[in-house]
This record gives structure tokens, sequence and C-alpha cells, in this order.
């Protein structure tokens, strides 16, 4: 088993968002397991791998919000 672990701000870049982000995510208890080790949180990346494909996989069975199928193609316009 890998145990490899990265700090929050690590995490934050590799995400996109701010750390502030993630420490209010922890407070509310959404986003991946962590550990807090001598007052530093890091993130196991099995932890991050397997969070990141449980969230793909609850977006991949959402039904889609619009059914662009049924729309008229769209007609390019050109500005001269």
């Amino acid at each position: 088993m890998d145990g490899r672990c990265i700090s929050q701000n690590e995490l934050a870049k590799r995400w996109q968002v701010s750390e502030s982000t993630l420490e209010r995510w922890r407070a509310e208890r959404i986003g991946p397991s962590f550990l807090k080790l001598g007052g530093q949180v890091r993130y196991r990346l099995m932890d991050i791998m397997a969070f990141e494909d449980q969230t793909l996989q609850v977006m991949a069975h959402q039904e889609p919000v619009l059914d662009y199928s049924k729309q008229q193609p769209r007609q390019h316009h050109r500005t001269l």
C-alpha cells in the first residue's frame, strides 16, 4: 500500500482551490480523509485519488441538465 502524502498547499494547487476552501471542507467533513501529524494536515494520495474517482462517478451518472441533441444547430455570425 502506497502511503505517500501531500500537504494542504499541494492539494490546493492540484485542485485549483484555495487553502481556506480545503480548511472549510474539512470543518464541514467534505472531501478526502486527511491526517493531522504534528499539527500539520496531510492527505494520502490514495485517499485523494479515491475521492476524485468517487466524484467523477457521481458526475458521470447524473442526468444532463440540457439535452443538446434536440437543439437546432447554431449559426455562425461573422463580423465584418
